[in-house]
């Protein structure tokens, strides 16, 4: 090695071990700074600690995984919005427990009525204005089709029920049936609702030294990726006409922005979960029809001719004789006036739990089913 050489090293690898000193010291510091004001977080972490304070409880259920706790009212408080939860008998968002019902509806979340109540859910909406028929609300946290098929079998055809909506929302409900299916073919001993929310750490390839990993520990990385990424046309968040901002899952725009096509094996299990309710209803005496409820990254950040999961599903759907009404249109159409969604929280406010209940309203009572 030259002297030249030599004094190059003997200077450059202090340089860099001050230089990746000051950097940590930096990222600590970003993350506290951030850490110590929830104004500070970044969209995704805002999105992220909304979730985290509107997780659900749940007892265990054997047959469809978990439902709500039984008879239980409790109020739940968000940077979003404070409400009161409430179940009935069977643990689910209804006021009381039905015997018979006109009309179910199955699906996750997003019927459950998060931050609005169940008396202004679109659910409970949609039965104000079908005065004539019975609607029963079995709608469960991350419950795709395989799981809706389960729970119709357990819990709704004993009602006599002559219409089935199957709400489903593309943006989870993939994940949602195969962590579903997952555990019905080796639970490993756990319950399903801790089994499905420890998935993905358990499934993750990825080393503990892995790059990326380690960013993602940092709140400062996160607030980098919302600096950056809407660059690359991925954005985090969108401002509405009147003003209202919307935060966006990057994940979840990463899926509104991916072109489908209806062969992707996704796809084509969520179209045959589908396939066994229609078969099971009309065993029973009950029509199927299916509820595409897109979430605000696919309203917001797609553009209005992409070729989504939602187009692919609902073209599938309709070449089996499935009735579909997807919602991206709609909500498109009416958030010239306000905002559906909440800020942060994936669900819909009370002005979209009203645009949805009017569009469900009219597609239900035209559909060849007699409900009353």
């Amino acid at each position: 090695m030259t002297p030249k050489r030599k004094k190059r090293l003997l200077i450059g690898i202090p340089l860099l071990v001050v230089t990746l000193l000051l950097a940590r010291l930096a990222i600590h510091e970003a993350d506290a700074w951030i850490a110590a004001d929830p104004a500070h977080f970044p969209p995704l972490l805002q999105v992220r600690r909304e979730a985290s304070q509107i997780a659900s409880k749940s007892v265990p259920e054997a047959k469809i995984g978990f439902v709500g706790v039984p008879n239980e009212t409790r109020v739940i408080l968000s940077d979003d919005y404070t409400y009161t939860w409430i179940n009935d008998a069977q643990g689910f968002p209804n006021r009381a427990a039905l015997d018979r019902a006109d009309v179910i509806f199955l699906g996750d979340s997003l019927l459950v009525g998060y931050g609005v109540g169940i008396d202004k859910g679109f659910v409970q909406l949609v039965d104000d204005m079908l005065p004539h028929a019975t609607v029963l609300n079995l709608g469960n946290p991350g419950a795709g089709p395989e799981r809706q098929l389960r729970t119709y079998e357990q819990y709704g055809i004993r009602t006599g029920a002559k219409l089935i909506v199957a709400g489903i929302y593309l943006a989870s409900d993939f994940e949602n049936d195969r962590h579903f299916r997952a555990w019905v073919a080796d639970p490993l001993g756990m319950d399903y609702d801790p089994y499905r929310l420890s998935y993905d750490e358990r499934h993750d390839t990825r080393s503990g030294f892995n790059l990326s990993k380690r960013l993602e520990r940092h709140q400062a990385y996160s607030w980098l990726q919302s600096v950056v990424e809407p660059w690359f046309g991925i954005p985090h968040v969108f401002k509405m006409p009147n003003g209202q901002e919307l935060l966006f899952d990057r994940a979840k725009v990463r899926f509104a922005l991916t072109e489908y096509h209806g062969d992707e094996t996704e796809v084509r299990s969520l179209v045959d979960a589908v396939d066994r309710l229609q078969t099971l209803a009309h065993q029973n005496g009950a029509a199927v029809a299916v509820l595409l409820i897109p979430s605000k990254e696919e309203v917001f950040a797609a553009p209005a001719n992409a070729h989504g999961a939602a187009s692919a599903v609902g073209m599938q759907l309709n070449e089996m004789g499935i009735p579909v009404l997807d919602l991206i249109p709609v909500l498109r159409a009416r958030a010239r006036e306000q905002a559906p969604y909440f800020k942060r929280d994936i669900h819909f406010n009370e002005f979209g739990s009203a645009v949805l209940a009017e569009a469900v309203a009219n597609w239900v009572t035209s559909l060849p089913v007699r409900i009353e």
